[in-house]
C-alpha cells in the first residue's frame, strides 16, 4: 500500500548490490527482453505457455467425436488475445502434421499477417468482395503445415462481408477439403 513493511525502498539491499557490482559479481540488472506471445509454441516449444496451447488443442480434439474441423476465436473487446490465441492454436494444430488453414476474419484490426510476416495485399476481403481466386489468396508461412488467408485490404463494410453468402460458400469450400 504505502510502502511500509519489510524490504521496501532504496536502502534495503543497496549496499549489498553495490558491493557485488564492485567485486564484479554482477553488473547492473538489464531489463528482460519482452517475448511476443505470437508464435510462442513454434519459437519456444518447451515453454509453459506452449504446453498450455497443446492442452487446449487436446481438449478440442477430444471434445467432439471425429475431431474438430473448424474453430472460431472471438471476444467482445479488443486486446483480449484473439490474434495470439488464433495463431498459437493454429501452430500447435499444424505441429500434428496436418494442414491447417488460418483465416484472419478480423477486418477491423487485422494483425495475423504482421505476426506471421506475410503479405496482406490480397486476402479474405479480396475473395469475398472481388471474387479473387481462393487458391492464390492462401499463403504459406514459416510454420510447416500452416497456411493463411490474411484479411486483405480494408473494407468499407466488414460486417456485411462476413455475413454474406460468399463467406458461407468460402467456409463450406474450405471445410470440405
Amino acid at each position: 500500500g504505502y510502502g511500509y513493511g519489510y524490504g521496501y525502498g532504496y536502502i534495503y539491499g543497496s549496499k549489498r548490490r553495490k558491493a557485488a557490482q564492485k567485486a564484479g559479481e554482477t553488473g547492473p540488472e538489464k531489463p528482460k527482453e519482452a517475448i511476443a506471445i505470437d508464435l510462442l509454441p513454434y519459437e519456444h516449444p518447451r515453454s509453459s505457455v506452449a504446453e498450455a496451447y497443446r492442452a487446449l488443442r487436446a481438449a478440442l480434439l477430444v471434445s467432439h467425436p471425429g475431431g474438430v474441423r473448424s474453430v472460431v476465436v472471438t471476444s467482445a473487446n479488443s486486446g483480449e488475445g484473439k490474434t495470439a490465441t488464433s495463431i498459437n492454436l493454429a501452430v500447435v494444430m499444424a505441429q500434428l502434421g496436418k494442414k491447417v488453414l488460418l483465416i484472419d476474419a478480423d477486418l477491423h484490426k487485422a494483425r495475423i499477417h504482421e505476426a506471421l510476416k506475410i503479405s496482406n495485399l490480397v486476402g479474405l476481403v479480396s475473395i469475398l468482395a472481388e471474387n479473387f481466386d481462393l487458391t492464390r489468396a492462401i499463403l504459406p508461412c514459416s510454420v510447416p503445415n500452416l497456411y493463411v488467408i490474411p484479411a486483405g485490404p480494408h473494407s468499407p463494410n466488414p460486417s456485411s462481408l462476413l455475413a454474406s453468402e460468399a463467406m458461407e460458400k468460402l467456409l463450406k469450400l474450405v471445410l470440405m477439403k
